[in-house]
């Protein structure tokens, strides 16, 4: 399907979360660093917040009505929507029928670890039909995996199923020491039993006795309370720091102490924490669900394990944490993949792909400006050789 942007007026609309909690916000902002959003002048609207009902629905609200003005007016060319599973999928659906109703193309663009779970056990017959609906009329689905096209392949129609992975930057040099001589597992995200928090806890309680430094790190909101007691029940209560959502400068200060990053979850799509973990070189020991498997191959870039297999994960944290040259091999093939494969430079170019194959067009003086850098840096270049 091509889109035509006939007048200046009409602009690209990405609408989904930003400045928030998770990795949807994660991605968008990468998206921002990169510079995506002034080279196709893209106008971002917030549908969500974080904060009380009454927050979120004022939020909601404003972001409905400001994307149903620029419907009105004939302002959009294209509708860039990110979508999850729940109540994500049912906000979501009010501006992509939106959009339908205007003749605006949507790209929707899917996130979330389980939504063919979602898909298969909540929705119920009608809630699919909807969502076939959807996915059909959609000028593009992006999905983050390789077998997420496959599912999504299997309930509808769309022939235009892309996989576009989630993008990471550069991990500060600071973060990346050469080594790392604390027995420190990090993980960041939810804590809950789906991110297999309370599996990890149980793994660290059968390691102690051959690794007596050990310290877990739980970065991420969630069941922080119900944590701390099971921290408790397994007596290593004095191991287990619950540091609550961590971002920036702080972020970068625990992967800088990390030896290990654990994330044994039992659902995932392809999370931001663990790329960014191996952006910073660290060994990731993790589940072989939803999209990890495209970045992290078992004793490559990391070490797979089932999920809730609590053995089998007591087990690789005791090899990681006991065998340095595992480690630095695992870290340094982690750290190359991400470059290769995941990069913000590898994946924002998809990105701008697509919508080009779409017919949208960059801005006119951003493409002029890029070009002046790039002539710039080439002049620059030809006199230091």
């Amino acid at each position: 399907m091509t889109i035509t942007q006939s007048t200046s007026r009409k602009r690209l609309v990405m609408l989904g979360t930003a400045g928030l909690m998770g990795g949807v916000a994660s991605v968008i902002d990468v998206y921002r660093t990169h510079g995506l959003m002034d080279r196709w002048q893209i106008v971002f609207i917030k549908t969500h917040d974080d904060g009380g009902i009454a927050v979120k629905l004022f939020v909601a609200a404003f972001g409905f009505m400001r994307f149903a003005a620029m419907l009105f007016a004939r302002q959009v060319a294209c509708a860039h929507i990110h979508c999850s599973t729940g109540l994500s999928f049912w906000r979501k659906s009010f501006y992509i029928l939106a959009a339908f109703t205007f003749g605006v193309p949507v790209i929707l663009h899917l996130h979330g670890g389980n939504f063919d779970k979602f898909y298969e056990s909540t929705l119920g017959v009608m809630g699919r039909r909807f969502a076939r609906f959807l996915f059909v009329r959609s000028a593009c689905v992006i999905v983050l995996a390789t077998p997420w096209k496959r599912w999504i392949k299997t309930v509808c129609s769309n022939a235009n199923i892309v996989v576009i992975h989630n993008p990471v930057i550069d991990m500060p040099s600071s973060v990346i020491p050469n080594t790392k001589k604390n027995a420190v597992i990090l993980a960041l995200g939810r804590l809950t039993k789906t991110k297999g928090t309370y599996d990890l806890l149980s793994a660290v309680s059968r390691i102690v006795s051959e690794v007596p430094d050990v310290q877990l790190m739980l970065g991420g909101d969630g069941e922080h309370d119900a944590v701390k007691r099971r921290a408790r029940e397994l007596g290593i209560e004095d191991r287990v720091h619950v540091l609550g959502w961590v971002t920036g400068t702080e972020k970068n200060v625990y992967l800088a102490s990390a030896m290990v990053f654990a994330q044994p979850s039992y659902f995932e799509g392809l999370p931001v924490s663990i790329l960014e973990a191996m952006s910073a070189g660290i060994p990731v020991i993790t589940t072989p669900v939803g999209g990890i498997p495209d970045a992290v191959r078992n004793d490559q870039e990391g070490i797979l394990v089932e999920p809730g297999d609590i053995a089998a994960l007591s087990a690789a944290l005791l090899r990681i944490l006991t065998d340095e040259s595992l480690r630095q091999r695992l870290g340094q093939s982690s750290r190359r993949t991400v470059n290769e494969r995941f990069h913000a430079n590898r994946v924002v170019p998809q990105v701008e792909a697509l919508y080009a194959k779409l017919g949208l067009t960059p801005s006119t003086e951003n493409l002029k400006q890029k070009t002046l850098n790039e002539g710039t840096k080439s002049c620059a270049e030809s006199r230091a050789g």
